[in-house]
């Protein structure tokens, strides 16, 4: 009987507890979280929910804090803010400052990756490379570009994952992702997303030797050209360069 007894009692006074903290909260407005907030366990940290005021309605139902809120809108600014990617369209390069220069698409004798793509500019102009964009066919490479003025005949170095890809000249930037042999492209976009240049490898490159890892140079009329030793000349005049755009008279 004791023990009946007692259970009784126990379960008396939870009930009791039950309704206290249910009237508690009906009349003054103290929820179980905000309890939570206020007397911490001291093992984890106690996320309250605020008060339905301040609660934004989910799909689910469920109100989420203005704290929780922000904290995505953050997030999703933060994604904003990231370029947009541009869109290869069937129009004509400009070819009017920055060009595609050099590609060292085939690597080295040392390593098939010792990829290096350099620029360079054509016009008589300083051009601030901020905001342009360089891609190639399946957008394994996106490069965007932060400031750098490239001064006019300047030249501009983009190195593959380390500055060993033209271990004789530093890079200007280092990049991720690889050029394919074939079926490949380049496309170079200036910072409203005109395109200002490009070369495309429909079967094959259309220069540049992969046995001899000759580079592909451009040279006049925006043609390309072998380059005439093995390894080109990274952060150099190609061997027939194409000059800076001279004033008409």
């Amino acid at each position: 009987m004791e023990k009946r007894s007692i259970l009784i009692i126990c379960l008396g006074l939870s009930l009791f507890a039950g309704l206290s903290l249910l009237v508690a909260r009906g009349i003054f407005g103290i929820s179980l979280a905000k309890i939570g907030q206020v007397f911490p366990d001291g093992s984890a940290l106690v996320v309250s929910r605020t008060d339905k005021k301040d609660e934004v309605s989910s799909p689910g139902g469920i109100g989420k804090s203005e704290t929780v809120s922000s904290a995505k809108a953050s997030v999703a600014k933060a994604f904003a803010v990231k370029p947009a990617l541009c869109v290869k369209t069937g129009a004509v390069p400009r070819h009017d400052s920055i060009i595609i220069n050099e590609v060292a698409w085939m690597g080295s004798l040392k390593s098939y990756s010792d990829e290096w793509i350099e620029l360079k500019n054509i016009s008589l102009d300083p051009v601030d490379l901020k905001g342009w964009q360089l891609q190639n066919k399946k957008q394994k490479i996106k490069i965007f570009f932060g400031p750098a003025v490239v001064a006019p005949g300047g030249l501009y170095l983009l190195e593959r994952t380390d500055d060993e890809s033209a271990p004789l000249v530093p890079a200007d930037l280092l990049y991720a992702g690889s050029l394919a042999n074939s079926n490949e492209a380049l496309y170079l976009f200036d910072s409203q997303c005109v395109l200002n240049d490009q070369v495309e490898a429909v079967s094959k490159w259309p220069a540049g030797d992969n046995i001899s890892k000759k580079t592909m140079e451009r040279m006049v009329n925006f043609l390309w050209t072998s380059s005439k030793e093995p390894a080109g000349t990274p952060g150099g005049e190609n061997g027939a360069p194409l000059k800076v755009n001279v004033p008409l008279p």
